[in-house]
């Protein structure tokens, strides 16, 4: 994430100088006749300020499409299933992600029980993407006699395109397998 923050950072601060040139550029004939220090100024400010909306376009929906951002977008819509060492039975869910440039969110939904994340980021773990995330999973309060609320982490691999496929551990000492493919 650290990094993430650090590019959009350099990014924001390009953006801004180039965003002055230009501004400067613009009015070059008034600065050469009347030079002012407080038009010299105005003219940074109106730079950071434009710089400061396209950034924050840029992490909330630009990012997407810059091809050298080096997050991939698995925002959207997943159907798959499960399986626990609990019991070994394969479970249907649904996995909604949240996703901007510097921030990603998990709800993955069952028959029993709903689970959110915490805490989630995009890394590069050996070469190969993946979706880390802890998450608290709240069952539903008819199935709480034998799944109480408890939290769990799971390692999501991001080497297919709209395929998410990994595993969880969670505080009850059970573990299982994950594998969704986006659906929207």
């Amino acid at each position: 994430m650290k990094k993430q923050i650090d590019r959009l950072l350099k990014k924001a601060m390009w953006v801004a100088v180039a965003l002055f040139v230009i501004r400067c550029a613009v009015s070059f004939e008034e600065i050469k006749t009347s030079p002012s220090l407080y038009a010299f100024f105005g003219y940074a400010g109106e730079a950071v300020g434009l710089a400061a909306i396209l950034m924050i376009l840029y992490e909330k929906l630009l990012w997407r499409y810059d091809p050298v951002s080096g997050v991939p977008c698995i925002k959207g819509y997943y159907e798959g299933s499960f399986t626990s060492t609990y019991d070994s039975v394969k479970r249907e869910a649904s996995l909604t992600v949240k996703q901007s440039f510097l921030s990603v969110g998990i709800t993955m939904s069952t028959g029993e029980s709903e689970s959110r994340s915490i805490a989630a980021s995009i890394d590069n773990v050996y070469g190969v993407n993946m979706l880390v995330f802890t998450y608290q999973n709240d069952p539903k309060i008819e199935v709480r006699d034998r799944s109480q609320i408890h939290y769990g982490t799971a390692m999501i691999t991001l080497s297919e395109k709209d395929h998410l496929k990994g595993t969880y551990y969670t505080g009850r000492k059970t573990a299982g397998d994950l594998d969704f493919t986006k659906v929207g």
